[in-house]
């Protein structure tokens, strides 16, 4: 009866065993604080580690974008570069041509003035018939025909 007695009691929600009470009243709301405080630190821990993550995915992307920005910068200088060593160069090739253009109007001018004067000598002197052998300084030698004092030399 003595058990039967207890058990109806604890039922009736009037006694507790004191081992209950105690586990009831203290170790279950310890249990729950320290569960609780783990878990905030373990959420902070996560927080934590979320952020360092996060940061260092945002600084590594931020490198890869400086990087990317960096390259294109230096591949639009080159192209820059190229741009303009093509022009001078395009400059140069007019010049040459140019140049090249000049010299062959100086040549031509000169061709035709060598004959003009070929002509008026020849038209206004009487030359020699039999070509005399002549030598310059540099003891190079050539045909020429004598015209009055002057030598018309052929080349």
């Amino acid at each position: 009866m003595q058990e039967n007695c207890v058990n109806d009691l604890e039922q009736r929600g009037i006694f507790r065993n004191p081992i209950e009470n105690e586990y009831q009243n203290n170790l279950l709301p310890f249990i729950y604080k320290n569960a609780n405080e783990i878990n905030f630190n373990d959420f902070i821990i996560v927080d934590q580690l979320n952020d360092t993550f996060k940061n260092h995915f945002l600084q590594k992307k931020k490198n890869s974008h400086r990087q990317s920005l960096s390259n294109e910068i230096e591949r639009l200088e080159n192209l820059k570069i190229m741009r303009l060593e093509e022009i001078e160069r395009k400059k140069e090739e007019k010049k040459r041509r140019n140049e090249e253009i000049l010299r062959i109007k100086r040549e031509n001018e000169l061709k035709k003035l060598k004959q003009l004067i070929e002509t008026e000598l020849i038209s206004q002197m009487e030359l020699n018939d039999d070509p005399q052998d002549i030598f310059d300084i540099n003891g190079f030698h050539t045909k020429a025909k004598k015209a009055c004092n002057y030598f018309i030399i052929y080349f």
